[in-house]
């Protein structure tokens, strides 16, 4: 049996594998020496639950290596999907601290032909409402480790109102565990995202190549542009139109794009948008041909 977790609202920043000093985790820590942490695996829809059906969809859940029933866990109120066999709405604490097979209705495990854990193939978990604390005890056994394939955020908490993206709130904590022991303790600097999950796994390896850009798209007109060197990120908006040419003016200094040098400025903490001009213009251009796909 493996387990893929899902979680949303995991933030890059909160983890110790990408860079947090100030609060323990030795559950988690532990699963990142035995996995390959991707540091560059962003969401293309930058929510949650968009992300999570890009996963979806990625899967191929008719691969041998999920041979056996399939189960979706989740806390959201909701039937398990179409290529599960069964499912369950379960809250965070519940799968945290109680065996799966405890949480599976005998009833539906009996009309999926399913009788104990070595008939499931898979175990896909996805919780909305969870915690940093509740997951790392968890993680701290090392027979759960054992039977988890991947731990994979799906977004950042993206603050309200009409603001810029940051790769901090598109940037996923991704955990993959490969067959190749070699791997374990390794990190990926290759740009990925939640429709790459599928190819990853396929290619057993964390350093294959997938894309060299990726667009982020966002309501309210905010959009990111990800590239292996640049992080350039703004928001489309038609304010000051029909005013005066001040007022447009002003609307299009606001809305000016922004560019981040990209590994060293990890944090997007300098704008070099304004010393590179002409970089922009062909970034944009970029963004424009890749919005048209």
């Amino acid at each position: 049996m493996k387990i893929i977790l899902t979680l949303e609202q995991f933030p890059v920043f909160w983890p110790g594998a990408y860079g947090n000093k100030t609060q323990s985790m030795p559950g988690l820590d532990a699963f990142t020496l035995e996995s390959t942490v991707f540091d560059r695996a962003y969401s293309s829809r930058a929510d949650g639950l968009e992300t999570l059906f890009q996963l979806w969809e990625s899967c191929d859940f008719s691969a041998e290596r999920f041979a056996g029933k399939k189960v979706f866990l989740s806390d959201l109120p909701v039937d398990a999907p179409d290529f599960f066999d069964a499912g369950k709405t379960v809250d965070s604490g519940t799968f945290f601290s109680q065996e799966i097979s405890k949480m599976l209705d005998p009833a539906e495990m009996a009309e999926a032909e399913v009788h104990g854990l070595e008939d499931i193939g898979l175990v896909w978990v996805h919780f909305q409402n969870w915690t940093l604390e509740e997951l790392d005890a968890w993680l701290m056994n090392e027979a759960d480790r054992d039977r988890i394939l991947a731990i994979l955020g799906t977004s950042g908490e993206l603050p309200d109102g009409d603001v810029r993206l940051y790769s901090s709130e598109v940037q996923l904590p991704w955990w993959i565990r490969f067959s190749e022991p070699s791997f374990a303790g390794t990190r990926s600097r290759e740009l990925v995202t939640d429709r790459d999950f599928q190819k990853i796994l396929d290619a057993g390896n964390p350093d294959e190549k997938y894309r060299e850009e990726l667009l982020i798209l966002a309501e309210n007109a905010r959009w990111a542009l990800v590239t292996e060197e640049w992080f350039l990120t703004g928001f489309e908006s038609e304010c000051g139109a029909g005013n005066g040419e001040e007022e447009l003016e002003d609307a299009r200094e606001e809305n000016a794009p922004e560019l981040y040098f990209k590994p060293s400025d990890w944090w997007d903490q300098n704008d070099v948008a304004s010393r590179c001009f002409d970089e922009v213009q062909e970034l944009l251009r970029l963004r424009d041909r890749l919005s048209l796909k």
